[in-house]
């Protein structure tokens, strides 16, 4: 298992300035926007197959920066480095504990287990005789028909219970809070069904159809990060489509508004800005970039970044977008307040 430790390449007794020097070089190492200079060259001469690789690579860098990022904001905080270090000790501890009891385990004959195990299935289930399966007979008969007569008497009361069904259904389109709680319910499970999924290991790795359900219900239950991780892997499967580039920079800006995360902020920017590289007609690009940069505005109130907003916006009209959308309201919205 990868440790935060390996992530940063440093040992697990480095002190904090170790750590902090490991993070930055590896930072500048792989972020995504030291490939820019490479993106250039390669969009005036580069072939289809380099541009591919290249957004491959991208990709990995993405994923390699928030990883690095994750490990770092472990490791950087004493409290959560104390918790992170004694959940890597229990394990180790198990581990040596297995090892000492495989050690010290005989295996017994399996000769005398064979015959022990027959004597004693003997003595627990003798064989019934021809009489006492008479009763046995009749009694499974007698079941059968009783499941018969319930089914039938069931199937006369259906209409009335179709009508209680129906007088439980709030009037005029209101939702109640029975159905709220059953709402809630059925999305809790399924991120717990998706979360299982995507994150046990397998001998064969997820194909990218079930990465992208697993990104989309993740998304629809609000986890964001577990949404955005399931993309990324999804990409490294898929060539990279500016309509993917968006779903996934989509979940990167929901993360980065819910928790404010400036790293989360970055990540969206770039994959919308790939995006664009890529098709630079998609009219939604512009209008969730704008969304995003006026959510940041508000807190900033920085006089480039509301152009910015502007800017999108205007290209959005300019490519025929439709300015009664929910997400252009919004972000002018948040330019007015």
């Amino acid at each position: 298992m990868t440790t935060h430790y390996d992530t940063l390449g440093v040992r697990k007794d480095a002190d904090a300035e170790t750590i902090k020097r490991a993070y930055r070089e590896l930072v500048r190492q792989y972020h995504p926007d030291s490939l820019a200079s490479e993106r250039m060259r390669l969009q005036r001469g580069g072939s289809p197959s380099e541009l591919r690789e290249l957004e491959r690579k991208h990709t990995l860098y993405q994923e390699k920066t928030r990883q690095i990022n994750a490990a770092y904001k472990v490791l950087s905080d004493p409290r959560q480095r104390q918790s992170y270090d004694a959940q890597l000790q229990a394990p180790a501890s198990s581990a040596a504990r297995r090892q000492r009891e495989a050690a010290a385990w005989t295996p017994p004959d399996p000769d005398r287990v064979g015959a022990y195990a027959r004597r004693r299935r003997a003595e627990n289930h003798p064989k019934p005789t021809q009489a006492e399966s008479a009763p046995i007979a009749l009694i499974a008969f007698m079941f059968l028909g009783l499941l018969f007569a319930f089914m039938f008497v069931f199937s006369l009361l259906l209409p009335e219970s179709s009508v209680r069904l129906a007088e439980r259904t709030p009037a005029e389109g209101r939702i109640s809070s029975f159905d709220l709680q059953e709402t809630a319910q059925l999305a809790n499970a399924t991120r717990a069904v998706w979360t299982q999924m995507a994150r046990e290991p397998s001998a064969t790795p997820l194909n990218a159809n079930t990465l992208l359900n697993a990104a989309e219900a993740f998304f629809r239950s609000g986890s964001y990060d577990l949404a955005a991780e399931q993309y990324s892997r999804a990409l490294a499967q898929l060539p990279a489509t500016a309509a993917l580039l968006l779903q996934r920079g989509r979940a990167y800006s929901a993360l980065a508004q819910e928790a404010n995360d400036a790293a989360a902020w970055d990540l969206a920017l770039a994959d919308y800005e790939r995006a664009l590289v890529l098709d630079s007609t998609l009219a939604e690009v512009y209008v969730e970039r704008a969304w995003l940069n006026a959510h940041f505005w508000q807190q900033t109130g920085s006089v480039p970044l509301e152009a910015l907003v502007r800017a999108d916006l205007q290209t959005y009209e300019v490519l025929g977008g439709d300015a009664s959308a929910a997400r252009y309201q919004e972000a002018l919205a948040r330019l007015t307040k």
